[in-house]
């Protein structure tokens, strides 16, 4: 599940998730890796990142500083199941973390993106309750949110900002066939 972003100096980040099985079908943990390049083709050596357990689902840069949101089963979240933590980075190995976002619901796969006013605009896939995904933003520091229930599912969601200041959302579609 690689994720790219570009870095302040121009060089490729590669997030993923390294998943460790030991011989066996049951997931024994995993833990967020990142991987540099300089051209696209050759890369350095994945590197651990964060946590055991967590998932860091994808990495945006603003203003110098990378920022993620990272799920894991523990520690437990507002609803007692599941944390989302929103983090930063200036270099994409030391990550510091900035607050828990609370967001109910198993929260999991999380997009972050800036509006031209520097606002942290954030979309969540929920796995628990009633599953639909949810828009958040924030004002610098990305301390203090406000969210909102969409209207259906997201998985795997992205985001992007139109030349016309309206954002495009993608999203895996779970409509019935």
């Amino acid at each position: 599940d690689p994720r790219l972003s570009v870095m302040p100096d121009g060089r490729l980040m590669m997030i993923c998730v390294g998943s460790v099985y030991q011989g066996t079908k049951q997931l024994k943990g995993r833990r967020p890796r990142v991987a540099f390049s300089d051209d696209g083709r050759t890369w350095t050596a994945p590197r651990p990142v964060l946590g055991e357990g967590e998932w860091l689902w994808r990495v945006t840069w603003h203003d110098g500083v990378a920022y993620g949101a990272a799920f894991a089963e523990s520690p437990a979240g507002p609803t007692g199941e599941r944390a989302l933590v929103l983090y930063r980075s200036r270099d994409g190995l030391a990550w510091e973390r900035v607050r828990q976002l609370e967001v109910p619901g198993r929260p999991s796969e999380a997009t972050l993106r800036f509006d031209t006013a520097g606002r942290m605009v954030a979309v969540v896939r929920r796995e628990g309750g009633d599953r639909m995904g949810w828009f958040g933003q924030a004002a610098p520091p990305y301390r203090e949110w406000r969210w909102q229930s969409g209207n259906r599912r997201f998985g795997g969601p992205d985001l992007a900002a139109l030349p016309d200041g309206s954002w495009l959302l993608g999203t895996r579609d779970y409509a019935p066939t």
